[in-house]
């Protein structure tokens, strides 16, 4: 039967991210969230203001389906990356970065969500500076299989 991928690990990240700065949740951006308000009041928002100016922002690279047979239902897979960009002030340094990245890696490498989508191990990539926040992306490669029946 099919189902979306993307929906299980933007769930699945949402139900279980713990991710904290001096006490304070991070926020996440979610896709589809109002990219100019922290505060919209969407289905994945997090109430309240971003901590110290620590945020992040969810997002998907898919790659096009695969069909492994032909016929009225045939096997599908769907292989793509969930990328988890993470971004602190300057002036705090990267070490609080490092760690919450490390904390995301934790949490969606090599696991198996809802026995149907398979979450590889993860790559986290110190990007830099762009004068005003440092950032650091957590890629995971995931796979999904699925028919329509």
């Amino acid at each position: 039967m099919y189902f979306s991928a993307q929906d299980l690990i933007q769930s699945f990240f949402y139900q279980n991210w713990t991710g904290s700065v001096s006490g304070k949740n991070v926020y996440i951006k979610y896709p589809n969230d109002n990219d100019l308000a922290f505060n919209d009041g969407g289905i994945y928002s997090t109430i309240g203001v971003q901590p110290e100016g620590f945020w992040g922002r969810l997002s998907f690279s898919v790659n096009p389906t695969i069909s492994h047979s032909i016929g009225s239902n045939p096997l599908n897979s769907e292989v793509g990356s969930v990328i988890i960009s993470l971004f602190a002030p300057e002036n705090y340094g990267s070490s609080e970065l490092s760690r919450l990245s490390g904390e995301v890696g934790a949490l969606l490498s090599s696991i198996t969500i809802d026995n149907k989508v398979q979450m590889q191990e993860c790559e986290i990539r110190r990007i830099g500076s762009d004068g005003s926040y440092y950032q650091y992306n957590v890629e995971i490669a995931y796979l999904s299989s699925y028919s329509f029946r």
